[in-house]
């Protein structure tokens, strides 16, 4: 069997949330536990399913990963008509946001449309300022992290 899946590969926390920080990290953290988290199907043993809708390619998939049973795989459900709710959920959590794709579109390489659109759930974070980068008389970005005990954890930069 071949196939070609749609996914993202995140690293849980103890309270089974996703981090990109956990996962840009990870070879200082050995300890987080890598999922696979599969949401499309686009291709399966030389068929194109593109073209199908995204609920029939999903209900594929499904069947195919209940079959399969790949060890760090999992499905990611399509929920219908309960996204307000699905989000508030997710923005309790702290989860970064969800993606809302149209039940019935097509999967379009290399196009992003109005077919499906990201949810951004916007916090506000505290960081600390750990370095910069250029010289004194050029700053070419700030460098910021956080504490986690004693350690001084980098999680990003300014442009």
């Amino acid at each position: 069997m071949q196939a070609v899946l749609d996914g993202e590969v995140v690293a849980l926390d103890e309270e089974g949330r996703s981090h990109f920080e956990l996962l840009r990290h990870r070879q200082r953290r050995k300890k987080d536990n890598l999922i696979y988290y599969v949401f499309d199907l686009l291709y399966l043993d030389g068929q194109d399913l593109r073209s199908l809708p995204l609920l029939s390619r999903k209900a594929i998939l499904k069947d195919l990963i209940a079959r399969t049973s790949p060890a760090g795989v999992q499905f990611s459900d399509h929920v219908e008509e309960q996204g307000e709710a699905l989000f508030n959920i997710a923005a309790q959590r702290g989860l970064e946001g969800m993606v809302g794709k149209y039940a019935a579109s097509p999967s379009l390489s290399g196009a992003r449309t109005d077919c499906w659109l990201k949810f951004k759930n916007h916090r506000i974070e505290r960081f600390h300022i750990g370095g910069f980068t250029g010289n004194l008389n050029q700053i070419g970005s700030l460098l910021f992290g956080i504490f986690e005990g004693k350690e001084f954890i980098y999680v990003g930069n300014t442009d």
